[in-house]
């Protein structure tokens, strides 16, 4: 496997170009300075020395903007979001030149909020009011997702491969909101399988694109306050689909400046109204890392993965931890009655198997494919 992955990194050195820090101020992080990337939203890791990460720790910032930050003592991680060219970026006094080239390839990620036929887009939320930004969810955490899977791909020596996502001209997630032919109860009649075969027909019909994986949410997911049961909620992904129930969104950030706290808040939700999908944890930072860490999984099936056997890979139960990319511990819970620190080989991360399949899928490469020759 060793021997494997050092073919496919040096096979896969076109995606991005690294240059060795030569500067005495160059930041000490995950990123060489001078890299070329091929997606805009970075997790950045590092150190800083002397007192620089202790008492009033330095803003990260990319030119004149502060970007969303996470200090333990001395080490950081942020999320910074690059403008296309060249981007330095700052902490204290070290400094660090990344460069965006957006990507060329033609597969892509397209984002859908599905709606029935009413159109209505509101989903659940255990307050009896809240704020029903769907499209910030949903595009926030697509891109924690694309900056998930490039960090991990470098975790095992890779170039950071990560997916496209379609985009506007301002390089946001493009969210699309569609409706489907019929009102909720007839999708509630359906069960999970059926449920997921009708969404992709339903797709392939009325918004076909070969060179498309699809990750639908649907906004009419609910809880029957009376029995209890989910009325379509599912997670299910393979083919050019994963679909996912809305039950859950609320608890979603929705904006990177939002990530690094909703990982870490420790506010109970009422279980009666929503789906504890937390792993039993019972807390909005569970709840949205078991989610969003969850769908995820269900795109990565439409990639082509498989499940696995190690316990941390989002193929397993590892989506459950897919909040320790951006904190440092799991803050209280139900299952952690006080902030339970961990190191780096206990985050959620593709396994091996799974990092040497994504490193050849068409979705992952950074240029488009050179045509065919006959």
């Amino acid at each position: 496997m060793i021997l494997k992955l050092a073919r496919l990194a040096a096979l896969c050195t076109a995606f991005v170009v690294f240059t060795t820090p030569s500067s005495a101020g160059d930041l000490d992080c995950n990123y060489d300075s001078g890299a070329t990337l091929r997606h805009p939203v970075v997790l950045l890791r590092g150190t800083v020395d002397g007192d620089s990460g202790r008492g009033q720790s330095p803003q990260v910032r990319v030119g004149n903007s502060v970007a969303p930050c996470l200090w333990r003592e001395q080490q950081f991680k942020a999320l910074v979001r690059l403008n296309e060219g060249e981007n330095t970026i700052s902490v204290g006094d070290q400094t660090l030149v990344l460069h965006y080239r957006p990507s060329t390839n033609p597969h892509y990620v397209r984002l859908i909020w599905m709606t029935d036929s009413t159109g209505e887009t509101d989903f659940a939320t255990p307050a009896e009011q809240g704020p029903q930004d769907y499209k910030e969810k949903l595009a926030t955490a697509a891109e924690l997702m694309q900056a998930f899977t490039a960090d991990r791909m470098m975790a095992l020596g890779l170039p950071p491969q990560t997916f496209r996502l379609e985009r506007d001209e301002n390089l946001r997630p493009v969210v699309h909101t569609w409706a489907q032919p019929q009102t909720k109860d007839a999708y509630y009649a359906l069960d999970s399988q059926a449920w997921w075969h009708d969404v992709r027909k339903w797709i392939d019909r009325e918004h076909p694109d070969a060179m498309a994986k699809n990750v639908v949410l649907a906004a009419y997911t609910r809880k029957d306050p009376e029995s209890g049961e989910m009325l379509a909620h599912t997670a299910l992904g393979g083919a050019n689909l994963g679909l996912f129930g809305s039950a859950s969104v609320f608890s979603w950030p929705s904006s990177l400046d939002q990530a690094f706290s909703c990982f870490q808040d420790s506010s109970a939700y009422a279980t009666t109204a929503i789906h504890n999908d937390s792993n039993g944890r019972s807390v909005i930072w569970g709840l949205a890392s078991t989610t969003i860490g969850a769908t995820l999984h269900e795109l990565s099936h439409a990639f082509g993965l498989p499940h696995c056997e190690d316990n941390l890979c989002i193929m397993t139960r590892g989506f459950d931890y897919f909040n320790r990319a951006f904190t440092f511990a799991d803050a209280p819970s139900d299952r952690n009655r006080n902030s339970l620190a961990f190191e780096p080989h206990q985050e959620a991360h593709f396994g091996a198997e799974c990092t040497t399949q994504l490193a050849v899928s068409p979705w992952l490469r950074a240029e488009q494919s050179p045509p065919t020759s006959r």
